[in-house]
């Protein structure tokens, strides 16, 4: 997932964001691109979702 920003800096509702968008989509890897920068390379933040593991049953146990 690519997600373009373009705003001063990330802040912590952008990264909740990503992350939601990243759930909800079952992305395993996300980058913000934030595009109010002089050097591209500079802005890219890389997000990894962690593999859940699937819910055991309760009546399993």
């Amino acid at each position: 997932m690519v997600a373009w920003k373009v705003v001063e800096r990330i802040l912590g509702i952008h990264q909740a964001q990503i992350q939601t968008n990243m759930n909800l989509a079952r992305i395993l890897v996300g980058l913000p691109i934030h595009l109010h920068v002089a050097v591209l390379r500079n802005s890219v933040k890389r997000f990894l979702r962690s593999r859940a593991k699937p819910l055991q049953d309760p009546a399993r146990l």
